[in-house]
């Protein structure tokens, strides 16, 4: 289980009824994107990507930012809303913004958010920010590995976000080295 911070709410998004004006296709929830907030060896940090993505001015957001560091998971924009952050997949997808440390308590609460995410709108598929437009970004991160972490985490669409487990029985993904 991961804490659930919900104090933020970013200025960077278009509201789910614009976004058919705004990017010709009306707000669908089809996929998960999947970001990485900066190179690893800049040392960013959480509270600094939460302060990027607030600022009107960076014109960027995302639905979620999480992190191993603390199990926190910060929710950005609504997920009825398109999130600034995947470029055209910004209408029908799920925007994560991950540590880029690719850690094993990332990929686990990464995992969790993603099981949730599954619970309320199936299992949606993961692409990668560079699968849409040329980038780097999620850098390292390993999404069959997220994937296969999020099968063995227990989820329901009425609880809150925070509220995975690991499923009874079920061993977890061996880390990866």
């Amino acid at each position: 289980m991961y804490t659930f911070i919900t104090q933020y709410n970013s200025p960077n998004y278009t509201p789910g009824s614009d976004a058919k004006s705004v990017w010709g296709k009306p707000r669908t929830i089809e996929a998960i994107a999947g970001h990485w907030w900066d190179d690893p060896l800049n040392n960013p940090s959480f509270e600094g990507v939460l302060n990027t993505l607030m600022n009107p001015a960076r014109q960027a957001s995302a639905h979620f930012v999480l992190t191993g560091t603390g199990r926190r998971v910060a929710m950005l924009v609504e997920l009825a809303d398109a999130s600034w952050a995947t470029n055209s997949a910004n209408p029908y997808s799920i925007s994560i913004e991950a540590d880029p440390r690719c850690r094993d308590e990332d990929y686990d609460v990464y995992g969790e958010l993603v099981a949730e995410l599954w619970a309320t709108y199936g299992e949606l598929k993961l692409i990668r920010h560079s699968d849409v437009v040329a980038t780097r970004c999620p850098g390292n991160y390993d999404l069959e590995r997220v994937k296969a972490i999020a099968r063995t985490k227990f989820a329901r669409a009425e609880d809150n976000f925070g509220m995975a487990v690991n499923k009874p029985g079920v061993p977890a993904p061996t880390p990866t080295p």
